[in-house]
């Protein structure tokens, strides 16, 4: 996700963990999240209804509205690149940016 918030500056990417606040700073220190957006959610009393684990399963895309463009894109397990493509030509295609340079998502992982 670093390497799309750097590619896609105008649009805010955002990490939520939903197990502790140790394994959310392992993943941001893990994966060098600076313009990243990493959360925390502390208990299942603020679990968002509806999802689940995502990441490599999709990725929940909202517009700058606060509504939902996708709920669960293509996943990363089971489509491989395509579902990384998917989520670029979603972000060009919905929000009218395109990227500062191009580059493979192969190592755009997490």
């Amino acid at each position: 996700m670093e390497k799309w918030a750097n590619l896609y500056p105008n649009v805010r990417f955002l990490t939520v963990c939903v197990d502790s606040l140790g394994v959310a700073k392992s993943f941001a220190s893990m994966f060098g999240f600076n313009k990243v957006v990493n959360c925390h959610i502390p208990s299942r009393r603020y679990f968002p209804v509806g999802y689940g684990q995502l990441g490599c399963s999709g990725f929940v895309v909202v517009d700058e509205r606060g509504c939902f463009v996708s709920r669960k894109t293509m996943a990363y397990l089971q489509y491989g690149e395509a579902a990384f493509t998917y989520v670029e030509n979603l972000l060009e295609r919905v929000f009218d940016v395109r990227p500062m340079y191009r580059s493979s998502t192969a190592d755009a992982v997490p």
